[in-house]
């Protein structure tokens, strides 16, 4: 609950405004001055109230998540339309919803226009999101996140509220598709920058395939180590088969940001290399064993 300044009283004609708005449910312009764990804190006029995390454009999922506190931190200092969700003066409670309003008609639909909704049913190839139309959109799987998706539960649930982008609108056949992650920062802008062809890059195994293995790099980054740059397993420093979760070294091979590619190899790492880069390993195990007997 936010409260109007305590050194300025709150004017009763403020607030039978913003009772009339509430009532009308026209919109008004706030200024974010403020955040915390609950939401962003906004100021109209003289009075401030509160914005919860569940009605901020662009926060979905986990409040607390690194992205979605960036997201906030990005709106102090912005103006925003929103509607009065509640204005009470007698307890001075003002809550606002910055969320925008929700398309009652699929012909009400724009491409780029952001909604919000909740997840109601869950497929191998997707999720369908309750937005208010007569028909559910579908998130397909490749929209809900940069990283790779195994399967939409691993990500989503039923009746988890989700902020989305319209991708398309199809009124012939009435479907509609949405993006969760169109509202997310790209972590693939710049990549050429942070990865370049030959650099030697720590990785972690998250998926194998019949025709390599998938290696997360970063959050939301995946490359490719293709089985033609994987050596024979006859040594101890090289595996025929590895597990996801398992740590390796490669080398990376080619970038091609406009097609998020990324292309490693173990083929290309020298056993030097690798020599080095397991006792580098063996040495910080060492250190938090060491850590972890001291502490006992």
């Amino acid at each position: 609950m936010l409260h109007s300044d305590a050194n300025i009283p709150s004017s009763s004609s403020l607030w039978s405004l913003l009772a009339a708005h509430q009532q009308s449910e026209e919109p008004i312009t706030v200024q974010v001055v403020a955040l915390n764990r609950g939401g962003l804190i906004a100021e109209f006029r003289r009075l401030r109230g509160f914005i919860p995390n569940s009605h901020i454009p662009g926060v979905s999922g986990d409040p607390l998540s690194e992205t979605n506190q960036q997201r906030k931190e990005q709106l102090i200092g912005e103006t925003l339309s929103v509607l009065v969700l509640e204005a009470d003066a007698a307890t001075q409670r003002l809550i606002f919803s910055a969320r925008p309003p929700q398309p009652k008609r699929l012909e009400d639909l724009q491409t780029g226009q952001i909604v919000s909704g909740t997840v109601v049913n869950l497929t191998a190839f997707g999720a369908f999101v309750d937005i208010g139309c007569p028909v559910n959109g579908l998130v397909h799987i490749s929209e809900i996140a940069w990283q790779r998706v195994r399967h939409p539960a691993d990500v989503l649930h039923p009746g988890e509220r989700v902020t989305a982008q319209v991708q398309q609108v199809d009124l012939q056949r009435q479907r509609f598709s949405l993006s969760i992650k169109a509202l997310k920062p790209n972590p693939w802008q710049g990549i050429e920058e942070r990865y370049k062809t030959g650099d030697l890059v720590e990785g972690v195994i998250t998926a194998k395939r019949r025709f390599g293995y998938f290696v997360r790099l970063a959050a939301g980054v995946e490359g490719l180590l293709h089985i033609s740059e994987i050596p024979p397993g006859d040594t101890l420093l090289t595996a025929p088969d590895f597990s996801p979760g398992e740590k390796i070294l490669t080398r990376v091979v080619a970038v091609e940001p406009e097609k998020h590619r990324l292309s490693l190899s173990l083929q290309q790492v020298s056993i030097e290399e690798q020599i080095s880069w397991l006792l580098h390993q063996q040495t910080r195990l060492d250190g938090n064993s060491k850590f972890d007997d001291s502490g006992d």
